[in-house]
């Protein structure tokens, strides 16, 4: 048999040497902050394209933030099970891994706190990187003080954030409570008692600071301290919505009285400016604008307390006589929140949860 000529054989050879490595799965042995088995070390060792595995447990940080520093999927064992827990000692994650996505999936990421030194208590990336964050629970976090302002405290990403199937509650920033970037997109998700400002530091967008696309999900009892039109729910400068709840938030004033209180009442604000509609929202107030085919205005979504309803996270489920039940598109997002079936009924419900 004729050999290959140098060129080719040097081409199959380059072929050969270029080939990418497999994959590995790393999993985490222990809840320690640090050294070997923990889940810091694990992601020291991960590289592009690795899985780290992280078992049942609570994982607190004593020693900072966890650096991601690579195109890595950080999977749990379920929102109820797997707890990264920073106890406000410092954020969360940091991401800085380059030009691809990073995914986060089944975990709760709570009490993440910046200090008002930067933005994204949970997790920021500030690099070219996507963020993927999947069944997913993102509690109590903040960036925000009485002195210092930063913004998305649950979530900052510049490069895109995609959120499916997850709840954020009580997380607090500046503009942007819940999460705050470019290129936002929820899809199957609650937002829930989020905060933008407090009442000593003023604040846009108890939810979302403008740019988002929101689909069939529950935007609801969030709340910003900028006074009247600072976007309870949503800052809407270039908010997209389909299918979502938008009800419930108010805006507060920054003047040093208690939110609720006789001196600072609140007003009724779920969006400052006037999203775009595809279709079928549902909101208890008309500042939204609403104006999509399908879409209802001053009618209270009738929701439930948040609680476990069943699935990896907590949600607000529909009363049967909300008239978000059916109110939907005929075709809508395969599963709600808890990853029930849609429709389960003639039409989609309109929300995160799809009422059985």
């Amino acid at each position: 048999m004729r050999g290959l000529p140098l060129a080719g054989t040097l081409a199959a050879v380059s072929l050969i040497v270029a080939a990418p490595a497999a994959a590995d799965t790393i999993t985490v042995k222990n809840t320690h902050d640090s050294g070997h088995g923990s889940l810091r070390k694990a992601l020291d060792l991960a590289g592009d394209g690795d899985t780290v595995k992280v078992p049942k447990g609570h994982y607190e940080l004593s020693s900072g933030q966890l650096e991601v520093g690579t195109l890595v999927s950080i999977k749990g064992a379920g929102a109820r099970k797997t707890t990264v827990d920073a106890n406000r000692e410092s954020r969360v994650f940091d991401v800085d891994a380059g030009a691809g996505t990073v995914r986060f999936s089944g975990l709760t990421i709570r009490e993440g706190d910046t200090d008002g030194d930067a933005d994204g208590g949970g997790i920021r990336s500030l690099s070219d990187t996507e963020l993927v964050l999947s069944r997913v629970a993102v509690l109590n976090n903040r960036v925000l003080t009485n002195t210092l302002i930063n913004d998305g405290g649950g979530v900052y990403g510049v490069s895109g954030v995609l959120i499916k199937q997850s709840l954020f509650v009580g997380n607090h920033g500046y503009n942007g409570g819940a999460a705050a970037g470019s290129g936002l997109k929820a899809v199957d998700s609650t937002f829930f008692n989020n905060f933008g400002g407090n009442p000593v530091q003023n604040g846009d967008g108890g939810a979302f600071d403008d740019e988002v696309t929101l689909i069939d999900s529950t935007v609801v009892g969030n709340q910003c301290f900028n006074g009247d039109g600072c976007g309870g729910g949503l800052y809407a400068g270039s908010a997209t919505l389909k299918g979502t709840i938008v009800a419930g938030n108010v805006a507060f004033e920054d003047n040093g009285m208690p939110p609720g209180s006789p001196g600072n009442p609140g007003e009724p604000d779920n969006c400052s400016g006037s999203p775009l509609s595809n279709g079928h929202n549902l909101s208890d107030g008309t500042d939204c604008d609403l104006d999509g085919p399908g879409d209802i205005e001053g009618k209270n979504p009738k929701l439930g307390k948040l609680k476990n309803n069943g699935g990896p996270t907590n949600t607000l489920a529909l009363k049967g006589s909300s008239p978000a039940v059916n109110g939907g598109a005929k075709h809508c997002t395969k599963h709600d929140q808890r990853g029930v079936k849609r429709p389960q009924g003639r039409r989609c419900d309109i929300g995160a949860y799809e009422r059985t």
